[in-house]
């Protein structure tokens, strides 16, 4: 019996998280373009700030209430610097926020799609949409595939989307058949592609995990 182990791998698709019971699926246009990623938890994360920008926000203002306010002494001073930094996470977090709400990657898909639907969640083992998230997850564990030396046109996040929308929707024309097989036969490839590439090179170690393990 296998059972699905929570906990993205060392390397991971950039649209493709795993959630306690499954895994969701994000469209790449939904951060094409942008300068935001998606974490682990599938949080939209703003790439522009620099490193250590947040924590300096909530430093800064500590010591403008400790300066402005803590006349009477260092312990006063201590005082309202121990208490400014609640304050600073505040102004901190209405910094993201605000960032957030100008540039808005979902508002901006919204406007070019139509849509407000940009992840998918995948909870069936047995489905299709599984075993292509399975698929996509083992490319991206790949050093060829993460180096760009295979798939460089970065197609993988698109194709797994595609397939997984058209699964979703459920599209009863039989195009969605078609489609499928299409995909799982291109992702085999790449990830055929990507594992031998990897097998070949010097001191080959597989640097991402896998969905499952035996019980």
């Amino acid at each position: 019996m296998e059972e699905f182990v929570k906990g993205a791998p060392a390397l991971r698709l950039p649209t493709l998280i795993r959630t306690a019971d499954g895994y969701r699926v994000f469209d790449p246009e939904l951060v094409e373009g942008t300068q935001y990623s998606i974490d682990d938890r599938g949080t939209l994360v703003y790439n522009r700030l620099p490193a250590g920008t947040t924590i300096g926000v909530v430093l800064a203002c500590a010591v403008a209430m400790a300066v402005t306010l803590g006349g009477g002494g260092w312990g006063w001073m201590a005082m309202w610097f121990v208490l400014g930094l609640p304050a600073g996470v505040v102004v901190a977090g209405m910094l993201i926020g605000g960032i957030h709400l100008v540039n808005s990657p979902e508002r901006r898909y919204r406007q070019r799609t139509g849509s407000s639907e940009f992840s998918i969640d995948v909870r069936d083992r047995g489905s299709a949409a599984w075993r292509l998230c399975e698929t996509a997850e083992t490319i991206a564990a790949t050093r060829a595939w993460s180096s760009g030396a295979v798939d460089r046109q970065r197609s993988v996040p698109r194709m797994l989307w595609s397939a997984v929308r058209g699964l979703h929707d459920e599209v009863a024309d039989g195009g969605v058949g078609d489609q499928l097989g299409a995909v799982e036969g291109a992702l085999a490839e790449i990830a055929a592609a990507a594992a031998e590439r990897d097998r070949s090179s010097p001191g080959h170690r597989p640097l991402g995990g896998t969905s499952a393990r035996a019980a």
